[in-house]
């Protein structure tokens, strides 16, 4: 599968403009259209287990590998719908389309590299090549403060890059001699695991992000185009969620700092929902609302618990998608009405509709209504903390609630007082309404049926 997208992205840097989109669109599509049948053959089988791997360094002992779990499988298959839609529909107002294409096809290489990583040589590289694609996607593609912007996440993302390779050195250089995710669960000294657990989990921390390693992400997520924040919300967001799962879920000191990182989980929470609460531009307040449910997400992985860690995974694979819709319709807001301030927007429902129905579908399901995949992700991980760590985890409850109030207030300010109502200058067409179908889709596909991909977890 890693192939694929390579393949895509050299001939979209070899060929014209004509075809960048094309290019972008069939490479996306067809990784979603493999993810898909795999996972429907996992629904049939029960169960999926897939791996190779190839020499690399044979003098290290340093193997190429490649494997395919029931995890891997529900984020790649998350990336192939976001990478799609955003391939489709995510060029909203972009001025070149060939860098854009390009920069996606290459974003498409790092994540599904790294959701099928076999050990943490593969997870490393495809981590560094997904951050080259985010930091292009701000700095070149950008808008107003794209500078300031991608620096900070430069800064911000070699720091993580630094942290995750000191703590891949430290288990190649324990005696367990590997790069190898199993390697975690083997027999290493308690300095040793404490070293790769702070290291690994501050490099992940600034990914997710949480608090205090975030303030990269408000500006990041607001100046990127469209098709960038899609991506820096709704999947590389995940990859710090998959590393952690990863690591916590492997490490056997991990049991003895769980309540820390749940408490760190619920500030984070807690943090992200005020921090939304002041907000007066839709795309910052909703960068706050993604760092809200990476939060939720890291408190199901602390629980440590099956039903904790299968809520995680599942939480990502939603949360993902729900970002993605949401920050493809605030792009096509933005482009329609030439405005984003919550302020100055009021009865975009007149003329605007598709906008304005894909913001409220959006907005019931950030706040974990029934029948959409957010809800299933929310019920798997509060109730995976409360086996855990008892009714205190259940606090961050409260900061779903003050989502749904501040979401209902901004669709309240911005959709339906129409007295003097906002004027668009340019009206959304089809193959971005069609974008935001396919968003609403899938979120309401695995909203009624989990078990199609939740069956691979027995």
């Amino acid at each position: 599968m890693v192939a694929i997208p390579i393949a895509f992205f050299a001939a979209a840097a070899l060929l014209g403009k004509r075809f960048s989109k094309l290019l972008a669109c069939a490479s996306t599509l067809i990784i979603l259209i493999i993810a898909l049948a795999l996972i429907a053959s996992t629904f049939v089988s029960g169960t999926i287990n897939l791996s190779e791997s190839y020499t690399f360094l044979p003098s290290l002992s340093i193997n190429f590998s490649l494997a395919l779990d029931p995890i891997s499988l529900l984020l790649v298959t998350m990336s192939g719908i976001v990478l799609f839609a955003a391939a489709l529909a995510g060029d909203v107002g972009e001025i070149d389309q060939k860098k854009s294409a390009i920069l996606l096809l290459l974003f498409q290489v790092g994540a599904t590299g790294l959701f099928l990583s076999g050990n943490f040589l593969v997870f490393f590289v495809f981590w560094d090549v997904t951050l080259v694609a985010s930091f292009f996607f701000i700095n070149a593609l950008g808008s107003g403060n794209r500078k300031t912007a991608s620096l900070k996440f430069l800064i911000y993302e070699i720091f993580a890059s630094s942290m995750l390779l000191l703590g891949i050195m430290m288990l190649y250089t324990s005696p367990l001699h590997s790069l190898g995710f199993q390697a975690l669960r083997g027999t290493l000294p308690s300095a040793t695991q404490l070293t790769i657990l702070i290291a690994m989990m501050l490099a992940f921390f600034v990914n997710m992000p949480v608090f205090p390693l975030h303030s990269w992400m408000p500006d990041a997520y607001t100046e990127a185009p469209t098709r960038g924040t899609m991506l820096l919300s709704g999947i590389l967001s995940k990859f710090g969620g998959y590393g952690a799962l990863i690591v916590l879920s492997s490490l056997t000191i991990s049991k003895s700092y769980a309540l820390y990182i749940a408490s760190l989980a619920a500030i984070s929470i807690f943090y992200a929902a005020f921090s939304m609460l002041g907000q007066k531009d839709i795309k910052r307040a909703l960068s706050y609302a993604s760092m809200l449910e990476m939060g939720i997400v890291l408190l199901g992985i602390s629980s440590l618990s099956a039903i904790g860690l299968e809520g995680a995974a599942f939480a990502m694979f939603a949360y993902g998608m729900i970002m993605a819709l949401m920050f493809l319709d605030v792009g096509v807001l933005f482009y329609s009405f030439g405005e984003r301030d919550i302020r100055v927007l009021k009865g975009v429902l007149i003329e605007g509709r598709g906008i304005a129905f894909a913001f409220i579908f959006g907005a019931f399901a950030m706040a974990g209504v029934p029948l959409t995949a957010v809800f299933v992700g929310d019920i798997l991980v509060f109730l995976g903390a409360f086996s855990s760590f008892g009714a205190y985890a259940l606090v961050p409850l409260l900061s779903i609630i003050l989502l749904g109030a501040y979401l209902y207030f901004v669709i309240d300010k911005m959709f339906y007082r129409a007295k003097d109502h906002s004027k668009p200058v340019y009206v959304m067409d089809r193959i971005q309404g069609l974008g935001l179908a396919l968003l609403v889709f899938f979120i309401l596909l695995f909203g009624i049926m989990p078990f199609i991909v939740l069956n691979a977890f027995k």
